[in-house]
């Protein structure tokens, strides 16, 4: 079995300096709002590791150096950002998200809105299961609560294409969404 000069040259002890983790810390932030707490250090460097690799960075120093001094963050941003992102979707993905849904936001929202749209919107949904499932939970709450016929619409920056390619086509008629392309 052939190891890359990559996989050879990185030390198992290398670890991210407090300085460096803090750099890619506000970056990952300041770029995705994602949080990244000193607590998720180890998960940070497993990640990262996969990409020392793929770009040949022998340690996590000079993978720091190449985004933060020689100018890579533009060239390797979404790589950096793919890599620390969680990467899962799912029907009914964090129960508890749902749950306030139901019991804060939505009651909330038709107290002080009775008259208005509710848009919903899921960031980064790979294949749109987390939109379908507020569009589940919005038209169950409105019917249990007997609040009219009221339109709403729940998607992802890429809906479009998740909508098309995801689980049901008639869910676009029931859940108010554009219509799919004929097939």
């Amino acid at each position: 079995m052939r190891v890359s000069a990559a996989i050879r040259s990185q030390p198992l002890d290398d670890r991210l300096s407090k300085r460096n983790f803090d750099m890619l810390s506000k970056y990952i932030y300041d770029y995705s709002g994602i949080k990244m707490p000193h607590s998720k250090l180890t998960m940070l460097e497993g990640r990262l590791r996969r990409r020392l690799r793929v770009t040949a960075m022998p340690t996590f120093d000079s993978y720091c150096d190449y985004l933060f001094k020689h100018g890579g963050i533009e060239a390797e941003s979404i790589f950096l950002i793919d890599a620390v992102t969680t990467n899962k979707t799912d029907f009914f993905r964090e129960p508890k998200h749902f749950d306030y849904m139901i019991q804060a936001a939505l009651p909330d929202i038709l107290k002080s809105y009775p008259d208005r749209r509710i848009r919903t919107w899921s960031s980064a949904c790979s294949t749109g299961a987390e939109p379908y499932t507020m569009a589940m939970v919005l038209s169950e709450f409105l019917e249990l609560v007997d609040a009219g016929t009221r339109l709403f619409r729940a998607c992802d920056r890429s809906f479009d294409r998740c909508a098309a390619e995801g689980p049901a086509r008639d869910l676009s008629e029931r859940f108010s969404w554009p219509p799919f392309p004929p097939t």
